[in-house]
C-alpha cells in the first residue's frame, strides 16, 4: 500500500469513526432518558451498580483486546499470513483462559457483593441475581469477540465497526422504548435483552471475519513463545486502565471523607463529561494505531514518526475546538442538562476535568509508538505510579484544610509531569523522535493555536450575555475559528495538503451526485 492510499483510508476510516461517535453518543444520551423514565431511579440504580461491578472486570477483556490488536498489526506490518494465524490461535487460548478467571472471581466475588454488601430493597434481591448473570454472560461474549473485533480494526475495517457500534446503539434504544410496554419485570426483560444485544454483537463479528478473514482458522498446536509474548503484553497493558481507575475511584473516595456525597454527585458528572469529550481522542487512536505500529513492523520509521506527529496534532486540536466553547459555556450547559439545582463545585470540576483530558490527549500517540516496539514495561511502570501519586497528594492537601478542586488541580500537574516522562522514556526505545524536536514541533504550535483560539470565545462572551442564542453562535464560530487556526499554526505542508485533497474529494462526490 502506497503512502497516499494508506493516507485516504486514514481519513476515510477517520470520518466512519467521527459520524459512528456522534450518532451513538446523541443516540445513548436520550436512551439513557428513557430508560430512567420507564425502570425508575430505584430499578436503574440497581442496575447501575449491578453491572457496574461486573464491568470492573471488563480491564481483563481490554488488555487481551490491546495485546491481540497490536500482535495481529504486527504481522501484517511483515505480510506474515502464518503470523496472523498464529495470533489468532494464541488469542483464543488467552480468551479461554480469561473466561474461566472471570467466571470465577464473579461468581465468588459477586454474588457475596449481592448477598451481604449492596444496599437494595429486599423484594430486588432475586432480580439483581437475576441482572448479575446477565451481566456476567454479556461479559463473555464480549471476551469471545476480541479476536474478531481485534481483526476488523487491524485489517482497517472501519466502516463495518461503524455499522456494528450504530446498530448497537438502534437496539438499545429499542429496548428502551420495548420494555416501556411489557407487563413483565421491567429490569429482568432489560438485562436479558442487553445479554441477547452482547450475542448478536459477537455473531456479527464472527461471521463477518469469518467470510472476509481467511486467516483466522483455529490450528492444531501452539506457537509457545508467542503464547507468552501476548499474554505478557496483554498482562502489561491492563496497568493503564488499573491506574486510572486508582486514580478516579480513590479521588473519588478521598472527596467523600473529607467534603461528603454531595461533592461525589459533583465529581460524578463532571466524569460524564469527561467521558463525552474523551470519546474523540479515542476514536482517532482506533483509526491510527493499525497504520502506527504496521509501519513499525515493516521499518518505515519516518512515516511512524509522521503519523505520530500528525495524530498527535488533530488529537489536541479536535479536543481543543470542543473544550474551548464547552469551559466559556460550561454554566449554562449543565443548566440546560440538569436543571439550575446541579451540586456546587460542578462547574469548575468539569471544566478543569475537561482541560486535563486535551492535555492527556497528547499521551495516547506515544502509547501507540510504545505499543509497536512492544517494550512497554517501563512506561508502564513510570505512568502508573505518577498517575495514581493523586490519591496520597490529595489526601494530604485536604487534610491541610485546602478545597475541593485541588485533587483535579493536583491531577492536571500530574498530567504534564507523566506527558514529559513518557516523551523521554519513548525517546529511549525510539530515537528517532528526540524531546527537542517533539518540543519544537507539537508543544510550540499547539500551546500558540490554544492561546489564539481562546480569543474569539472571549470576545463572544463578552459582548453578548448568556443565553441560548450566544450558545448557538458561540460552539459553531469558535470551532471554525480554531481550526482555521490550527490549518496555518500548527500544520505543515504535507498535512494541508492531504485536508485540502479531502475536502476536494468531498466536494466532487456531492457535485456527482
Amino acid at each position: 500500500m502506497t503512502t497516499s492510499t494508506a493516507n485516504k483510508r486514514l481519513m476515510h476510516n477517520t470520518a466512519f469513526l467521527y459520524f459512528r461517535m456522534l450518532f451513538v453518543m446523541l443516540v445513548t444520551l436520550y436512551t439513557t432518558r428513557l430508560i430512567l423514565s420507564t425502570l425508575g431511579a430505584v430499578d436503574y440504580g440497581i442496575y447501575n451498580v449491578v453491572a457496574g461491578f461486573v464491568a470492573l472486570f471488563s480491564v481483563l477483556n481490554n488488555c487481551l483486546s490491546t495485546g491481540t490488536n497490536r500482535f495481529y498489526n504486527f504481522a501484517l506490518g511483515k505480510n506474515d499470513d502464518d503470523g496472523v494465524t498464529k495470533v489468532y490461535n494464541a488469542s483464543i487460548r488467552i480468551q479461554f483462559i480469561i473466561m474461566v478467571v472471570l467466571v470465577f472471581l464473579l461468581e465468588c466475588i459477586g454474588v457475596w457483593y449481592i448477598n451481604h454488601k449492596m444496599v437494595i430493597p429486599m423484594d430486588r434481591i432475586v432480580i439483581a441475581h437475576y441482572l448479575f448473570q446477565c451481566s456476567v454472560v454479556s461479559l463473555l461474549f464480549v471476551v469471545m469477540q476480541i479476536p474478531y473485533s481485534a481483526a476488523v480494526m487491524a485489517y482497517e475495517h472501519m466502516d463495518f465497526y461503524a455499522i456494528v457500534s450504530i446498530v448497537d446503539a438502534i437496539l438499545k434504544f429499542a429496548i428502551a422504548v420495548v420494555i416501556s410496554c411489557v407487563s413483565l419485570d421491567k429490569l429482568a426483560t432489560y438485562g436479558c435483552l442487553l445479554t441477547l444485544v452482547s450475542v448478536l454483537n459477537f455473531l456479527l463479528y464472527f461471521g463477518y471475519s469469518r467470510k472476509n478473514f481467511h486467516l483466522l482458522v483455529m490450528k492444531r498446536g501452539m506457537d509457545k513463545h508467542l503464547f507468552r509474548k501476548l499474554f505478557s503484553f496483554s498482562a502489561w497493558s491492563t496497568i493503564d486502565p488499573l491506574s486510572y481507575m486508582v486514580r478516579d475511584q480513590g479521588s473519588n473516595m478521598i472527596l467523600n471523607i473529607f467534603f461528603g456525597p454531595i461533592i461525589n454527585a459533583a465529581y460524578g458528572i463532571s466524569a460524564q463529561v469527561s467521558g463525552a469529550v474523551a470519546g474523540f481522542a479515542s476514536n482517532l487512536a482506533i483509526a491510527f494505531r493499525p497504520q502506527i505500529i504496521q509501519a513499525y513492523s515493516s521499518e518505515n520509521y519516518v512515516r511512524v514518526k509522521n503519523l505520530m506527529y500528525s495524530m498527535s496534532k488533530v488529537n489536541f486540536i479536535l479536543q481543543m475546538s470542543i473544550a474551548i466553547p464547552l469551559v466559556f459555556e460550561m454554566q449554562y450547559i449543565l443548566s440546560l442538562w440538569l436543571g439550575a439545582t446541579y451540586p456546587d463545585y460542578t462547574v469548575i470540576f468539569a471544566c478543569i476535568v475537561v482541560i486535563i483530558n486535551s492535555v492527556n490527549c497528547l499521551n495516547e500517540p506515544i502509547s501507540i509508538v510504545m505499543t509497536a516496539t512492544g517494550k512497554i514495561k517501563k512506561i508502564k511502570a513510570v505512568s502508573m505510579c505518577i498517575i495514581c501519586s493523586v490519591v496520597p497528594i490529595g489526601y494530604c492537601l485536604f487534610s491541610f484544610g485546602f478545597p475541593p478542586y485541588a485533587i483535579y488541580l493536583v491531577m492536571f500537574g500530574l498530567t504534564l509531569i507523566n506527558q514529559i516522562s513518557c516523551i523521554l522514556l519513548m525517546h529511549q526505545e525510539f530515537k528517532y523522535i528526540t524531546p527537542l524536536e517533539y518540543f519544537r514541533l507539537i508543544v510550540v504550535p499547539l500551546v500558540l493555536f490554544a492561546f489564539l483560539s481562546i480569543i474569539t470565545p472571549s470576545i463572544i462572551t463578552y459582548i453578548m450575555p448568556s443565553s441560548f442564542v450566544r450558545l448557538c453562535v458561540l460552539f459553531p464560530v469558535t470551532i471554525f475559528v480554531s481550526v482555521s487556526i490550527a490549518y496555518y499554526v500548527c500544520m505543515n505542508i504535507n498535512e494541508r495538503r492531504l485536508v485540502v485533497e479531502s475536502i476536494n474529494r468531498v466536494k466532487n462526490k456531492i457535485r456527482r451526485r
